[in-house]
């Protein structure tokens, strides 16, 4: 029988914490220099609960694990989906309103966590507008207007985890992309062409899955290639012992 693979997922609040810039790389305390509030604390935040997860599971000093991002449109470094060279893990990050998720798993994975506060009728209807299909749209049009924000969110946040999950983001227009409904179990339904010919390959099944990031906030996980077994823990024990 073929085992599952574990993914492992650690949720926290972000901090404005000093001694968590000391856990960071160079490079990566340079770019949280170059953040200001909120965006500050969460990159710092999200950066060393990354590297105090790495440290419990492969042993060794938090700051000495190579953390590399890489924009797949432009090669740059200063941006884009992260990764860990040398080691036979993938990660996803993410963040919203003040909560943070890592997630760490051997085959490639895409984490998205979203608020879920209250979003006004105008700007559901504009995410509308750049992420869901026609056929997404039909369903969205027949539930009832009190219902419509919050499942805009749902639809966004499935979408953006198996985006990052190709490694492509947000490079792919979301709305190349079509996922099952907000009341329905989460599932990749299908790709446009356009998305296939971005990809440049047929993307092996997409696996996606609901997470628990807390009372204010939804998660989901998307993995390539089959499902996964998820342990979600507190990040912030964990960023005790760093």
């Amino acid at each position: 029988m073929t085992s599952v693979p574990d993914c492992s997922v650690w949720w926290m609040d972000t901090v404005s914490d000093g001694r968590l810039t000391g856990v960071l790389a160079p490079a990566e305390q340079e770019r949280a220099a170059s953040l200001r509030g909120d965006s500050r604390q969460a990159f710092v935040t999200a950066r060393a609960l990354l590297r105090a997860a790495l440290a419990e599971r492969l042993g060794g000093s938090p700051r000495s694990f190579a953390v590399l991002n890489t924009c797949r449109v432009c090669g740059s470094h200063e941006h884009g989906q992260p990764s860990l060279p040398g080691l036979d893990l993938a990660v996803s990050i993410s963040h919203s309103d003040g909560r943070v998720g890592v997630a760490l798993a051997s085959l490639a994975i895409g984490l998205d966590i979203e608020a879920r506060h209250p979003r006004s009728a105008e700007e559901a209807a504009r995410l509308v507008d750049v992420a869901l299909t026609p056929a997404e749209r039909r369903v969205w049009a027949a539930l009832p207007p009190e219902r419509r924000p919050a499942a805009s969110v749902v639809w966004w946040s499935r979408k953006e985890s198996v985006l990052k999950a190709s490694g492509w983001g947000l490079a792919i227009a979301p709305d190349l992309l079509e996922v099952t409904g907000p009341t329905d179990h989460p599932a990749v339904t299908g790709w446009a062409p356009d998305a296939m010919d971005m990809l440049g390959y047929e993307l092996p099944a997409v696996h996606l899955c609901e997470l628990q990031p807390g009372p204010d906030h939804i998660g989901f996980l998307a993995s390539v290639g089959g499902a996964v077994r998820v342990a979600e823990h507190s990040g912030e024990l964990l960023l005790e012992c760093v």
